[in-house]
């Protein structure tokens, strides 16, 4: 997730007037204390009721969660623990964050006349229902996250409209059927999560063509075929190797050379018995290499160069009677070359 300095659990910014139009400053106190107002009475009448205990009197400044300027123009709304329901207007919102409280109920159609917004995290409520292809409209949106509530669906196609877009997080969701093509029309995006729920079919070929992003998850889904061959253009990627490419039971090739990836090589690695060939020279990977690599014998190409490898060459190696090259030069190997190797007849 990207990194945002937040001591509370749920925050929105307002900016309630356009650069365009010139106002004093009473005539913005009074036009945003009418937005709030109106904002109220739209939503339900349970919440009515907390916030007219919450919002009295004639100076909305010195209402709960409102922060106001030296001009008497709001800056921020502050509502902690609240469990507001994700309803009502207010058109010129910036920033909506609504994570980690009590969010029922589903993701209204009308998010989508929020054309200012730029970021929107609700994530770790109980949102329910489909992402409204409404959401496609907010052209000025670069973060998007979702991430852990009950959603459901396909991933909309009108995700590809936000050209913008840095971080997608849709995580932990019931999201079912296939990644849409329209993904790769996101060439911003630095960082996309799509693991822990229900998606199936193939990663699509357009992926390929996010060439500026960082990082990609899509574990624990039900996705099927082959790593495209286009995701040979991302060569951004970092971190570490996710231990569950292990259960990547027909995965013959592995290679993530020259990049900035670091970390130890995952033993689980070991159980992708199809792996043919791993290339991942020219890293920075630490660690030992692990002895679980002797579970690979279908391997003929092992290449680890040029990383921060420490200890001893597994004697395991020496299992992998079908390897033809091996290279491990420029690491922080220590000991003997093991005799096991010499059974590496090819």
């Amino acid at each position: 997730m990207a990194s945002f300095s937040i001591p509370f659990k749920l925050i929105v910014f307002f900016l309630f007037f356009a650069s365009s139009h010139a106002f004093s400053s009473k005539t913005i106190a009074s036009t945003e204390a009418e937005a709030l107002l109106k904002w109220k009475a739209s939503l339900p009448n349970d919440t009515q009721t907390l916030l007219s205990s919450l919002w009295g009197g004639s100076n909305h400044c010195n209402w709960t969660g409102i922060t106001c300027n030296n001009a008497g123009s709001i800056t921020d709304m502050i509502l902690i623990d609240y469990e507001l329901e994700l309803r009502g207007r207010l058109s010129s919102l910036t920033v909506l964050f609504l994570y980690q409280n009590h969010l029922t109920g589903t993701i209204p159609i009308s998010i989508g006349d929020l054309q200012n917004l730029s970021q929107i995290d609700l994530a770790d409520n109980r949102l329910n229902g489909s992402i409204p292809k409404e959401i496609g409209m907010i052209r000025s949106l670069w973060l998007l996250d979702l991430s852990n509530n009950h959603l459901t669906g396909p991933i909309p196609t009108c995700i590809g409209n936000l050209s913008n877009m840095n971080y997608l997080y849709l995580w932990s969701n019931n999201f079912f059927g296939s990644i849409p093509d329209q993904i790769g029309m996101l060439k911003s995006l630095f960082d996309l999560q799509l693991s822990n729920n229900n998606l199936t079919g193939v990663i699509p070929d357009s992926i390929g063509n996010l060439t500026n992003l960082e990082k990609l998850v899509l574990h624990f889904n039900g996705l099927s075929g082959s790593i495209p061959t286009s995701m040979g253009n991302l060569n951004k990627f970092f971190g570490e190797l996710p231990p569950n490419w292990g259960q990547s039971q027909n995965l013959t090739s592995l290679l993530i050379s020259n990049d900035k990836n670091c970390g130890k090589i995952p033993f689980e690695l070991g159980h992708a018995t199809k792996l043919q060939e791993l290339h991942l020279s020219s890293n920075h990977r630490n660690g030992e290499i692990p002895m679980e690599l002797g579970k690979l014998t279908m391997m003929n190409r092992l290449y680890l160069s040029d990383n921060h490898f420490s200890g001893k060459i597994p004697s395991e190696i020496g299992l992998l009677s079908k390897l033809e090259q091996l290279d491990l030069a420029s690491n922080n190997l220590s000991g003997p070359i093991p005799d096991d190797l010499g059974h590496c007849f090819k």
